[in-house]
């Protein structure tokens, strides 16, 4: 659900959302899948609800050749970051709000390499079966 921070729901809002493919790649970016694989944009509901049916992200490593690999070396810092949605909001008189969604229980929650994670973006996959599903709210500032 998008809703302000008065509480009202966000109808219209234009949802940007984009996530790695089974073998943690992006499309567009460092994949050879299809242009525009599990990325795309939709509008929430009359009651500021949209639903998105993908697959489960996996967590992955950011690049450590050449200067990044160097710094982490240096940090000592491992190069993982947990499996994340990535989602952008767009609405009328509100400040646009790009963000990320994670799962409870990735190893790599507690020391993500960008340190993204926060807990108002973690969600719970629940076990349907032959799906899994979660839920999450999300609040635009305005303008």
């Amino acid at each position: 659900n998008v809703s302000n921070t008065e509480g009202k729901p966000l109808a219209n809002t234009r949802v940007e959302f984009w996530q790695n493919d089974h073998s943690a790649k992006y499309s567009n970016f460092d994949s050879d899948a299809p242009d525009f694989n599990l990325r795309g944009h939709f509008y929430t509901d009359e009651n500021g609800d949209f639903e998105v049916k993908t697959i489960v992200p996996v967590p992955y490593s950011i690049p450590t050749d050449g200067p990044t690999g160097e710094f982490l070396e240096y940090m000592e810092q491992h190069s993982m970051r947990p499996a994340h949605l990535h989602i952008m909001f767009e609405a009328q008189g509100h400040d646009t709000l790009i963000t990320q969604v994670f799962f409870e229980g990735d190893e790599w929650l507690e020391s993500d390499v960008a340190e993204g994670v926060r807990d108002e973006l973690l969600t719970k996959l629940e076990d349907k079966g032959d799906h899994k599903e979660a839920s999450l709210n999300f609040v635009m500032r305005p303008l």
